[in-house]
């Protein structure tokens, strides 16, 4: 028997988060969705949302010479499966052997077959990883009250100071979310040169 978990959209599609397909993804529903999610869970000391985290990313990515497309999608699975701490998905993948980035690959693969752009390779992602972690470094060191002496970055001393050289501060001023979302889709625009973003 398939398994199947339909959620419903912002433009009203029904979209099974574990049979994806290109017809019911539609670039419209992320931007619309990360900008409504808030970064750290919420605990932030103010609205900073997933739609500007992918911006600042994608902006990481171009400034080390990279694809910055990768950098805008990374987190679009979010839309339809919600924001995770990293902590509790490390937790579901060591303890429960649950591994959520499977489920986000997929609809990923999805989402760059649509959109006709190859899916991030090894080395890719790699790079992904690093402008994410420098983006997190810098929006913990902002967003965040007292760091708590858990806080892992996954960075070395001298990606901490790159990310500190690359970031711009005016991009780390927090957006209202209907700014995130129109500037999330700007982007998205003149990256892919697509327009249709309601198919």
């Amino acid at each position: 028997m398939n398994e199947s978990c339909v959620v419903q959209t912002y433009t009203s599609k029904s979209f099974d988060i574990v049979n994806p397909t290109t017809e019911t993804i539609v670039i419209r529903d992320i931007a619309h969705s990360l900008f409504l999610k808030c970064r750290f869970g919420g605990h932030s000391t103010c609205f900073y949302s997933v739609a500007q985290h992918s911006l600042l990313v994608a902006d990481l990515l171009y400034n080390l010479g990279e694809k910055p497309i990768y950098g805008l999608l990374h987190d679009a699975a979010e839309a339809y499966v919600g924001d995770m701490s990293r902590p509790f998905r490390h937790l579901l993948q060591r303890k429960y052997k649950c591994d959520i980035g499977e489920v986000e690959n997929n609809i990923l693969k999805k989402l760059y077959e649509k959109i006709d752009v190859p899916f991030p390779n090894a080395d890719d992602w790699k790079m992904v990883k690093l402008a994410d972690n420098m983006a997190l470094y810098m929006e913990a060191n902002i967003f965040l009250n007292k760091l708590i002496k858990e806080w892992k970055f996954e960075l070395t001393k001298e990606e901490m100071e790159t990310a500190r050289s690359l970031t711009d501060s005016r991009k780390l001023l927090p957006l209202l979310p209907l700014d995130a979302e129109n500037m999330f889709m700007g982007e998205f625009k003149n990256l892919t040169g697509i327009r249709r973003t309601w198919l």
